[in-house]
């Protein structure tokens, strides 16, 4: 398999405070990772770091063998929700063509091509503010692929959005798998263990990445307290605070 990210002891500081604490991973060419760990645990770093964003301390980032600034045009990358108030005025399609900002031309067929793959054309003239949650996801996923990256980096995609709607995201994200590989961002455990291929757990180092089986130890030590593994249906208890 061809590696299409090699992160290699990458130390990252914010403001002197430690953020990434050598992390080492490699993900490979459609590959569906998925990235859980508390907040603060340096997740959202971690995908800015991989696109360049975020220089690190030490360490490194390849993407394809290559610096990550020389391959911003192959990774897509939908960031944390953005609110759209009701009214907003742009459109689906003048949202989705702002993914062509790394691109020298804009491509009216790679644009149509984006909206159809995520189920979006009909919603190409409406104004993105009166759209659902579900549907304003699909339209970042949307822009973010329009540039036909090899990698698609999502943080959160299912944060404001129902379980049901979440679920044909995910669904929509195992079928793009299919030609790119994925790196999701998500607290929803449960969710994205049914879809993704690897789990990794990340709390400022990494703390285990491998196959998307996950121990009550490893979620524990991740998330640094007690933790019940629990299915729907099922009778099981809760914590209080702690």
């Amino acid at each position: 398999m061809n590696r299409a990210i090699e992160i290699n002891n990458v130390t990252v500081r914010i403001d002197e405070q430690l953020i990434l604490d050598q992390i080492n991973i490699s993900v490979y060419s459609n590959e569906f990772l998925g990235i859980i760990g508390p907040n603060g645990g340096g997740k959202t770093t971690l995908l800015k770091t991989i696109l360049g964003l975020i220089g690190p301390d030490s360490g490194f980032v390849k993407i394809f063998d290559d610096e990550p600034e020389n391959q911003r045009r192959n990774i897509g990358y939908v960031p944390q929700y953005n609110s759209f108030e009701k009214g907003y005025p742009i459109t689906v399609e003048e949202v989705v063509k702002m993914g062509f900002v790394l691109d020298k031309h804009f491509d009216k067929k790679k644009l149509t091509e984006a909206m159809e793959k995520v189920d979006i054309l009909n919603l190409r003239d409406k104004l993105i503010g009166n759209l659902s949650g579900g549907q304003k996801q699909r339209v970042l996923i949307a822009r973010a692929l329009v540039s036909d990256p090899k990698i698609l980096l999502l943080d959160e995609p299912t944060a404001s959005i129902d379980s049901k709607t979440g679920k044909s995201i995910y669904e929509l994200l195992n079928k793009i798998n299919e030609s790119m590989t994925i790196i999701l961002v998500s607290h929803d455990i449960g969710a994205i263990s049914s879809y993704v291929k690897k789990i990794a757990c990340l709390n400022k180092t990494m703390i285990y990445h491998d196959d998307k089986e996950i121990t009550k130890e490893i979620l524990e030590k991740t998330y640094e307290c007690p933790v019940d593994l629990i299915a729907h249906g099922v009778p099981h208890r809760v914590f209080h605070n702690h």
